[in-house]
């Protein structure tokens, strides 16, 4: 009897063993399978990818527009040329994209720790530059000239620091600029800028169209979002929210009557940039120059941080599309020769 009566416990016993497996693992199959729809599909594309022609084309235009109020704000407030701005900074950052061989795609234009010390010093040396004669047309040659000399020395001391970078190692560099401070500069440049969308949005309006500038900017800035988060995902037109949002803020200003056409009609279809050369045989030029060749060291960690902060974008789209990452942190120091290059 005791023979008999055990046989059936391992068969039962068996039966539970493989059930078992089967019960748990139809669940796990089939929220697999619903992971795997809802999933969206990962679009990017990484620093030595070449994008089709119309996704090139309009990714660079959102880039155009991205880059465009902040670096023609910083020409009007120092007096720059605005063409020979842009142009500067068209060149510096193909320049870069050379230097670096394609491996830091980053825009070099211009930077608003600079501000302050070249307004005094056009202030000091070239106190005409922000009279009301330039109110019109704020642009400024003799001022230009002086700071100019500052911005070549900017430029030397940025190129040695990228050297000596890149004979030293990345490693030494965040002994002395650990990521708490990068990160901190990050967040200060997106204040500063957050300070300048205000002002583009509405400070600089009078009061009769103010309430309009405000509403163009506010549903401006919400088709931006809603285009960032419900169109993510949807292929090349889910990369370009800040495009669509700029033209839905475009075609808003029409009813408003904020768009006007007659300085663009009275204005000439091409018009050389306007070339100056720095002021070497001033001698009241080489008394700023220094002051303002001392902001590269504010300029050197605000570049480091942009700098992270994209390797860090970079490298999560790299491992989300299965590639091996970019790591272009590690080219801090070329970055800082390709930066000082630009200033040249």
């Amino acid at each position: 009897m005791a023979t008999k009566s055990s046989k059936p416990k391992p068969k039962s016993a068996a039966k539970k063993k493989e059930s078992k497996p089967k019960a748990k693992s139809q669940p796990v199959e089939e929220k697999q399978v619903e992971v795997q729809k809802e999933a969206a599909p990962v679009m990017g594309y990484l620093p030595d990818d070449t994008p089709p022609v119309g996704a090139m084309l309009s990714l660079g235009f959102q880039q155009f527009l991205t880059m465009f109020p902040a670096t023609v704000l910083v020409a009007i407030l120092t007096r720059f040329d605005v063409g020979i701005t842009l142009l500067a900074s068209g060149l510096g950052t193909i320049i870069a994209l050379l230097v670096s061989k394609r491996k830091i795609p980053m825009y070099y234009g211009s930077s608003f720790s600079y501000i302050a010390v070249i307004q005094t010093a056009m202030t000091l040396y070239a106190s005409d530059c922000y009279s009301a004669a330039y109110a019109s047309a704020p642009y400024c040659p003799e001022g230009v000239r002086i700071v100019q000399v500052g911005i070549v020395l900017t430029a030397v001391f940025e190129i040695l620091i990228g050297l000596l970078i890149m004979r030293i190692g990345k490693a030494a560099l965040d002994k002395v600029l650990p990521p708490i401070v990068t990160g901190s500069m990050a967040m200060v440049i997106g204040v500063a800028l957050a300070n300048a969308a205000l002002g583009n949005a509405g400070n600089w309006a009078a009061p009769e169209v103010a309430t309009q500038t405000w509403t163009v900017a506010f549903i401006t800035l919400i088709a931006t979002i809603l285009f960032s988060v419900y169109l993510q995902g949807k292929g090349l037109i889910g990369m370009l929210p800040i495009l669509l949002g700029a033209v839905v803020g475009y075609l808003v200003s029409i009813p408003f009557g904020l768009i006007s056409f007659e300085n663009v009609a009275s204005a000439g279809w091409f018009e050389l940039p306007k070339f100056t050369f720095p002021a070497f045989n001033n001698p009241d030029a080489w008394g700023m120059a220094l002051s303002v060749a001392l902001i590269f060291i504010a300029t050197v960690p605000e570049s480091t941080a942009h700098l992270y902060q994209m390797s860090l974008y970079i490298d999560e789209l790299a491992t989300e599309l299965g590639r091996k990452p970019f790591n272009i942190k590690e080219l801090i120091g070329l970055n800082l020769v390709a930066d000082g290059a630009d200033d040249l």
